[in-house]
């Protein structure tokens, strides 16, 4: 995703999350969606990632890295019938400038 500006705050101890954000069509190879999955809004707030508060604190190391994932299942029901599995994953590399 370019030039997409996310937001992030620490969400618990040694955890960071991203805020609530409208995420780009990213599957343009797929067939059209139904209304009712284009309706399902998991999202990448959902994917708390770890990072180390300590060594984010210590001038001694240049960068850390945090990552994050969330998987969401939805079974659908109704006229249309399956299970959309969606999947988020995030790296942030966080660098100490000298």
């Amino acid at each position: 995703m370019k030039g997409v500006r996310l937001g992030f705050f620490r969400s618990a101890r040694n955890e960071i999350s991203f805020r609530r954000t409208q995420l780009p069509g990213l599957a343009a190879g797929c067939p059209p969606e139904s209304a009712q999955v284009r309706a399902i809004h998991s999202g990448l707030e959902e994917a708390e990632g770890e990072i180390s508060e300590e060594a984010l604190a210590d001038s001694r190391i240049r960068t850390q890295t945090a990552t994050g994932s969330a998987a969401a299942e939805t079974d659908l029901e109704g006229e249309e019938t399956g299970r959309v599995v969606e999947r988020v994953s995030w790296k942030l590399t966080f660098t100490r400038k000298r």
